[in-house]
């Protein structure tokens, strides 16, 4: 399989360039770059189809730097993981805290900087506990959102020490305002357990703080979610393929009114998971000290140690 400049460009990137042919996209990377890299991307990609979070599929190829993936368009690419690990789960599958082990077998998915084998102290670990309860239950105690599956704290994957697993019981390819409020709310759970449950607040919520921003931002900016600005596109993306560069639409004192629109969001739902966890706070406890004794807990278990 040869791509000669005479098939159809339709992304572009540093790295790689993704061609139309026969109606399959084909993502080609530089010889120089990481076979490995390109190997990793491929299983993650199997992780998210094996947990039901993308239909997006990846093919096999004799070439090592060609993956081959089904064409989509619009908005469908939201659900696909063409992105750098860390960017790996787009809008749709943002909120899942979904890491790069798909389900409960032994086999694993190795990342490029795995934590497998950090040792955390015993008060480290009670708040990791009390931080991934906090989203399960935020989560659980709102309307419409998905099921839990599973919760840990054992430490697998790049720069997690832990997560909550949550899937859609069936395939979704619109959000509800409602349904991205709740979502940045679950996003917020983790630090929100932090404050009610231990006291303090740690690093851990960086990555949640990155993706709650980045979800309250585009339903103002992309979705027209605000009633302030209404339906006006502030954002547009190009080069989805490889990314999603951004384009700005709007003025920088537009920006700065935006920037204090998605701070109010995500302090609204924050305050909300608070809320939610106070009014909980004993199921907090013991559901924390439960997963800190026994660092794994099924959906099952959960639920019935919340509702019990």
């Amino acid at each position: 399989m040869t791509f000669d400049g005479t098939q159809k460009v339709i992304g572009k990137g540093a790295q790689a360039e993704v061609f139309l042919y026969h109606g399959f996209a084909y993502k080609v990377y530089k010889e120089s770059y990481p076979a490995e890299w390109i190997a990793f991307e491929k299983k993650q990609q199997q992780a998210v189809n094996k947990a039901g979070l993308c239909s997006v599929k990846y093919y096999d190829t004799d070439n090592p730097h060609i993956i081959k993936m089904d064409l989509v368009e619009g908005d469908q690419l939201e659900k696909s993981v063409f992105k750098a690990p860390e960017q790996a789960f787009a809008l749709l599958a943002r909120a899942f805290r979904f890491v790069h082990q798909a389900d409960d077998s032994n086999t694993s998915i190795p990342s490029l900087d795995s934590t497998a084998g950090l040792m955390l102290t015993d008060k480290e670990k009670l708040v990791v506990a009390y931080h991934e309860m906090g989203h399960a239950i935020v989560a659980a105690k709102q309307a419409g959102t998905s099921p839990i599956q599973k919760i840990t704290i054992v430490p697998r994957t790049s720069g997690a020490l832990g997560y909550t697993l949550q899937t859609e019981e069936d395939n979704k390819y619109l959000l509800t305002k409602s349904e991205i409020e709740s979502r940045i709310a679950i996003l917020t759970g983790g630090r929100a357990a932090e404050q009610v449950g231990v006291g303090t607040v740690t690093t851990g919520a960086s990555n949640d703080i990155i993706e709650a921003t980045k979800l309250a931002r585009a339903a103002i900016m992309r979705f027209g979610m605000s009633e302030h600005f209404g339906m006006t596109a502030l954002e547009t993306q190009t080069n989805v393929y490889l990314g999603g560069d951004s384009v700005l639409n709007c003025s920088a004192d537009t920006m700065a009114k935006v920037d204090h629109l998605v701070t109010d969001l995500i302090k609204m739902q924050y305050d909300k998971a608070c809320s939610i966890l106070t009014e909980n706070r004993k199921k907090l406890d013991e559901l924390a000290l439960y997963l800190y004794h026994n660092e794994t807990v099924s959906g099952k278990e959960f639920y019935e140690i919340l509702e019990n």
